[in-house]
């Protein structure tokens, strides 16, 4: 009941300190699971899944496809693309959804 501190080999280790069944895992991977879980909640993002097929410029009628899976928040019910000429103004691509 005086013990404030776990013992030293329940405090886990570097090895797969993402994976709660990882090797590596104990008090410590886990606290720092839960804190990227709470950062991560607080600022939506997006990981582009076919980052290298996405071309950085188009011109007017190209076809491509983007992929990409949201993040930084709980859930995510829908989410949408909006391509803007540089500088602004109005969209210029059709999204269709696959």
């Amino acid at each position: 009941a005086m013990q404030k501190a776990p013992a030293e080999n329940l405090l886990g280790g570097r090895a797969d300190v993402l994976n709660p069944s990882g090797a590596g895992n104990g008090h410590v991977p886990r606290n720092m699971r839960l804190c990227w879980v709470l950062a991560d909640s607080v600022e939506p993002y997006i990981d582009v899944v076919n980052a290298a097929d996405v071309p950085t410029s188009v011109a007017e009628g190209v076809a491509f496809n983007i992929v990409w899976r949201p993040g930084g928040a709980f859930r995510a019910d829908t989410t949408e693309i909006v391509c803007l000429p540089p500088g602004g103004g109005a969209s210029v691509c059709d999204v269709e959804d696959m």
